[in-house]
Order: C-alpha cells, then sequence, then structure tokens
C-alpha cells in the first residue's frame, strides 16, 4: 500500500483592531515578525502560493519544490483606526474590592446630568439629596480621587464636582480597600478626565424647554488640542445648569443684559469648569488639572411670598396686626417678601499637579493637591451681617385678627446668617516595582494639612436666653506612610 503525504493547513485568526488575519503555515514561519508589522495596520491577505509548478518538478525528478517567497510585501485590505488600550496593575488577586468602571461611552448612552447620577445606578450605592451612600456608608466617607489626591473639602467632606464632558472614566471602588486608599470607609470614586489630542476638537451640547416648565437649560462644551509648546496640550470643559425646579419663582429678576441675550439666576444655578495641561503623545510627565465650582441656590419659602405694599400696623395700638395690600395706599411701602429670604453662594476651586516616571520594570509619580471652598448664606449673597438686628426682625401676622395671616411675613429679613471656608493641602509620592512575572509591590508616603473656619448667627431667638452666635476655626496636620 503506498503512502500519501497529505499537505497540513493550519489557520491562525488574530483579532486586531477589529481586523481578522488569515495566514497559512507555509508563510507563517519566515514571516512572522512582517506579518505582525502589518497586521498593526490592517487586515492582510497573502498571496496563494503557485502549487503547479512544484508538483511539475516533482514528477520531473527535480529537487523538490521551490520554497514559496514569504519576503513579497502584504497587501492591506483594509486599514482601520488606532485605538490604545491602558491597563491598570491589581496589586492583590486575592483582594474583597470590588471594581465597578464606567466609559466614557456609558456615560454618554445613560439619559444623567451629573456623574453623581451614573454612580447611583450602580449596585450598593444609593443617592439622597444629591450625595452618594456606599454600602451603607454615611456622607462623606465616599472618598473623590483624581490623580491618587482625595479632593473632598475637609468640613463637610463632600467632594467636587466637574462637567460630565470631561470625564473619560470612573471608577467606584468598594468593599476591603487596598491600604493607598487609607481613609476611604465606604469606597473610593477614582476619576480619570480626557487627555489632549494631537488635533484641536471639541463638542457641544445644549438641553431646554424653552421656557415653558422650570426654565431649565443646560449648556455644555468642550475643547482641546496641542499647545505646540513642550509636547503638552490643553482641553477645557465647561458646564452651566440653571432651573427654576417645580416651586414658584418669586423673587425679583435682577437679569443682566448682554449682547447675546439676558441672563440671571434662577432658583438652581451650577456652574462648572475644567482645566487640563498634559503631554500629547508621551507616557508620563507633568500634568495639570484644575477644577472650578460656583452653585447659586435661592430657595423658595412658602411664609415668604407675599409681594405688593405692607404696613407694620394697622391701628396706633398695633392691636390688628400688619395690614396688606396689593395696590400702592398711603402709609404703604412695597414688600417681595422672597426677595429678603436667605440665598446660598457656594464657590470652589481645587488643582492636581502631578508627574508620573513609567519604566520597563517600575514606576515613581508624585502628585500635590489643594482645594478651597468658601460658602456664604445671607440675604442678597453679600458678606455683610447688619441686617441681623431687631429692627429688621421678621413681622408676622396677627393670629387674632382677620386683616393678616400669621403664618405669613410682612416687614423684615430672615434672622439667619453663615459663613464657612475650608481648604486642604495634600502632598504624595509612590514608588511601584514589578517583576517580569507579575508580582510586584508599591510604597508610598504623604502629608496633609486641613483647615476649616464657620461663623453661624441665627438672631430669631431674640428676647431668649439662647445663645445666637456660633464660630470656630481650627486647623489639622497629618502625614501618612
Amino acid at each position: 500500500m503506498d503512502r500519501v503525504a497529505l499537505p497540513l493547513l493550519l489557520l491562525a485568526v488574530r483579532v486586531v483592531t477589529g481586523a481578522a488575519t488569515v495566514r497559512s503555515s507555509a508563510a507563517a514561519a519566515s514571516a512572522d515578525t512582517a506579518g505582525a508589522r502589518a497586521v498593526a495596520g490592517g487586515a492582510v491577505r497573502p498571496a496563494p502560493a503557485d502549487t503547479t509548478g512544484q508538483r511539475a518538478a516533482v514528477a520531473q525528478g527535480g529537487e523538490g519544490p521551490t520554497p514559496a517567497d514569504t519576503a513579497a510585501a502584504p497587501k492591506i485590505v483594509r486599514r482601520f483606526e488606532e485605538f490604545v488600550v491602558r491597563g491598570a496593575r491589581l496589586h492583590d488577586p486575592r483582594s474583597a474590592e470590588t471594581v465597578h468602571l464606567l466609559s466614557s461611552r456609558t456615560l454618554r448612552a445613560l439619559p444623567v446630568d451629573h456623574l453623581t447620577d451614573a454612580i447611583a445606578l450602580k449596585a450598593g450605592v444609593v443617592a439622597q439629596a444629591e450625595e452618594l451612600h456606599v454600602r451603607g456608608g454615611r456622607t462623606g466617607e465616599l472618598r473623590f480621587v483624581m490623580d491618587g489626591i482625595a479632593l473632598n473639602e475637609p468640613l463637610r467632606d463632600r467632594p467636587p464636582e466637574l462637567p460630565l464632558l470631561a470625564v473619560r472614566s470612573a471608577s467606584l471602588v468598594s468593599g476591603g480597600l487596598d491600604a493607598e486608599y487609607g481613609g476611604s470607609l465606604a469606597g473610593v470614586l477614582d476619576v480619570r478626565t480626557v487627555d489632549p489630542g494631537p488635533r484641536w476638537g471639541g463638542e457641544m451640547l445644549w438641553r431646554t424647554d424653552g421656557r415653558h416648565g422650570t426654565s431649565y437649560d443646560r449648556v455644555s462644551a468642550r475643547l482641546g488640542g496641542p499647545l505646540g509648546v513642550l509636547g503638552l496640550g490643553a482641553v477645557a470643559s465647561a458646564e452651566a445648569t440653571l432651573d427654576d425646579t417645580y416651586l414658584p419663582a418669586l423673587r425679583s429678576g435682577g437679569r443682566t443684559s448682554t449682547p447675546f441675550g439676558s441672563f440671571g439666576w434662577r432658583a438652581d444655578n451650577r456652574l462648572l469648569g475644567h482645566l487640563k495641561l498634559a503631554p500629547v503623545e508621551t507616557r508620563g510627565g507633568p500634568v495639570l488639572e484644575v477644577l472650578a465650582s460656583r452653585v447659586v441656590e435661592r430657595p423658595y419659602n412658602a411664609m415668604w411670598t407675599l409681594n405688593g405694599w405692607t404696613i407694620p400696623c394697622l391701628d396706633p395700638d398695633c392691636l390688628l396686626g400688619p395690614g396688606y395690600s396689593p395696590a400702592p395706599q398711603p402709609g404703604y411701602e412695597p414688600y417681595n417678601a422672597a426677595d429678603h429670604v436667605v440665598m446660598t453662594d457656594e464657590r470652589q476651586i481645587s488643582a492636581v499637579l502631578s508627574y508620573s516616571l513609567p519604566r520597563a520594570h517600575d514606576r515613581m509619580s508624585a502628585a500635590l493637591g489643594f482645594t478651597r471652598v468658601r460658602s456664604l448664606t445671607s440675604v442678597g449673597g453679600q458678606d455683610d451681617e447688619s441686617y441681623l438686628t431687631k429692627a429688621r426682625a421678621p413681622n408676622w401676622g396677627n393670629g387674632d385678627s382677620n386683616t393678616s395671616d400669621p403664618f405669613l411675613v410682612y416687614g423684615g429679613d430672615e434672622p439667619y446668617f453663615r459663613k464657612s471656608a475650608s481648604e486642604a493641602w495634600t502632598l504624595r509620592a509612590d514608588y511601584e516595582r514589578w517583576t517580569p512575572r507579575g508580582s510586584g509591590g508599591k510604597a508610598g508616603l504623604g502629608a496633609t494639612y486641613q483647615g476649616v473656619r464657620l461663623r453661624e448667627l441665627d438672631v430669631s431667638t431674640f428676647d431668649t436666653a439662647l445663645d445666637s452666635l456660633r464660630s470656630y476655626e481650627a486647623f489639622a496636620p497629618g502625614a501618612y506612610a
């Protein structure tokens, strides 16, 4: 029985940037390096070898088949757009950490306006009053981390806000946290922002109800590209959300006319900004990120809703209490009670300057972070507490009179003033090293400084023995390793 040699065909399928590559075993041995380079740029279709001449040479007693020409340039069928995949090392594979990743594509697909709204959709997270509670943790026990620096403000441990378009990805880390997340009781929100690209580009988004509902407007934009200096690029993002909510908007307009239109504060106003300077095409190097926000809240109070003309007393002995008229009358003064309710103006700025040096088997990094918050609650948003006098105390209606309502205020200002400030500095350095087998370790050290100040006055306690002032100032330096 004659033995027949059957040729062996090996199919190797590689998926690179979405393309499939099929190579025969004859070309795989000698063209492995060239083929790998060609596959990185697109799909390769190998030229079929001419086996007719080889069979004829064998039949005529030749020396054997002629080897296929594998030095020929591969034919590129289609070239796909390049994308970069970045990964982070898992320090402890047996760790009890749970990581929930949110990519930029996921954030855009979700019907959310803020990053906290997207995080609240994850398992074990509850959002209440715009605060996140992870696995039963209290407010402030979730750390907001950027480039290894926690940016929670020290007075109430609240995280900063940043535009949604500035977020590249966010990871919610919960469970048994590693040592690098020390001080985080409930979890860590690790946010990575958009990097500048080699070309200038941007996007803009505007959502509005056309002033027919709650006067809702949300405008966000992002612009980024190379600067042409030291290989650096910049990305700037901004976001503005204005809404009157479903409650009546009774305050005076206070609008400002500009060539682009008329603008003014509404009941809930949020202005967010983000700026990033980073290398465009190199790994590591210096990175500067700045976050700024301003939140103006002008709340509605049902007791302060009168708008017209009022008088403190209807009779000389003031037995009937104050009076109200929707039209001007002698002795009456104009009074819009909503304008005499306190409003809150909070401004926050955070900055992180980091530098990293990645190498083949180790990585060194250092970062310096700064956070400052200023909050003011007063009538008109002014840093002036002179209205806290007995002469300007609220004038309530008389419950024994048919001409006034004891639930409503007919004159005076809301007797409350609050001013707070906080700042935090954080300096951190880390060193990480790993072996070719994948094992390794990481060590770091850092220093912190936190300071808080508060002055709060509530003079609704006139003619009582209660203290109306609460004031303190404290600071706390610290270090860790």
